[in-house]
């Protein structure tokens, strides 16, 4: 194809935002270019520069489809996109991710979603890019007006919020509170919290003491800092892992990486040499093994070693302490 003619071909955002979902690792402009040859890298590239999608037109694009339901609720979350290889992009900084379960650099972008639960349809109705140093807003800044304006600009019916326990603070859950919303976040298990009435010194949530139908209706609690008055309700919540078995009933400790061949044992609490792993396939876990039956003695093969009268005495000798047992048991049976 002509490469004046595919210089004048402009992308539009429906053209780049089908790329985008389409690739699964390749997000480039060079990779694009590649598989869409009628456009070139110096028009995605100029594209890019120029086009700006702000979270209005996410709003513009999803606002019709929204099915509005008074049993809804928000979910705020964070994601990092992992920039750790970069040094020259903006806006990528320090941060903690979820999934690295520490620090990495990237970039941060708070998400908002409008969950109907009587459907059980979702859709993202808005977005932040965390740029401490450019509006001065932290995450927290962003998930109050993310709420604000669903509440009040889109006038989103919900009645709940759910939020990570990175969101649990004094301001932003008394300020859901005072618009008439439930919000349900995660506590720390050091977070301090008095369930006396202040007849005893605040303690930690991990240290607290659940009795009867406590772990059912939760309890009463006031948060360290928060109004005297100001109390909300603490359930016990048993988190489990993927694989669905309980964090704090785990049989076998958190991914350890185990030497070639080696296999875990949950019942020794280490890990089994390859020596030990009988039976073993797939990563099983060896099957116990009792005294092994004694096998009668069967004569090797020496037709290579043997002369041909020697052979024929050695199958007739074997031969014949094969048929002995049969036959001394059909005696004793007649």
């Amino acid at each position: 194809m002509n490469a004046s003619y595919c210089s004048s071909i402009k992308p539009t955002r429906r053209d780049y935002c089908q790329f985008i979902i389409s690739t699964l690792i390749n997000y480039t402009q060079t990779y694009m270019a590649e598989h869409q040859p009628v456009f070139s890298h110096d028009a995605i590239n100029r594209y890019l520069m120029e086009d700006d999608v702000s979270p209005s037109a996410v709003w513009q694009s999803v606002g019709h489809l929204v099915r509005r339901s008074g049993n809804a609720c928000l979910i705020f979350d964070d994601t990092v996109l992992d920039k750790r290889h970069s040094f020259k992009i903006e806006l990528v900084r320090s941060q903690y991710s979820g999934n690295e379960h520490g620090v990495v650099k990237g970039i941060g972008v708070v998400n908002c979603v409008y969950v109907n639960l009587d459907t059980g349809e979702y859709w993202i109705i808005d977005w932040r890019v965390y740029d401490l140093d450019g509006d001065g807003k932290t995450k927290l800044d962003h998930v109050r007006d993310m709420f604000d304006d669903a509440s009040q600009a889109k006038n989103l019916p919900f009645r709940a919020v759910l939020m990570d326990s990175w969101y649990a603070t004094k301001d932003l859950m008394m300020h859901i509170d005072k618009a008439g919303k439930v919000f349900y976040c995660p506590l720390k298990t050091n977070r301090k919290v008095d369930d006396s009435q202040g007849a005893n010194p605040y303690k930690a949530v991990s240290d607290l003491d659940w009795f009867g139908d406590e772990m059912l209706r939760g309890k009463l609690v006031k948060i360290h800092g928060f109004p005297r008055d100001y109390k909300v309700r603490l359930f016990r919540v048993a988190a489990t892992d993927r694989n669905g078995i309980r964090r704090h009933q785990r049989p076998f400790p958190r991914l350890r990486r185990l030497r070639e061949g080696y296999v875990w044992n949950p019942l020794e609490n280490r890990a089994i040499p390859p020596r030990r792993q009988t039976n073993t396939r797939h990563g099983e876990m060896p099957m116990p093994q009792g005294p092994r039956p004694e096998k009668p003695h069967r004569l090797r093969d020496t037709r290579l070693a043997l002369p041909d009268k020697a052979r024929q005495e050695a199958q007739n000798e074997y031969l014949r302490t094969e048929k002995q047992p049969s036959l001394r048991l059909y005696e004793g049976g007649a």
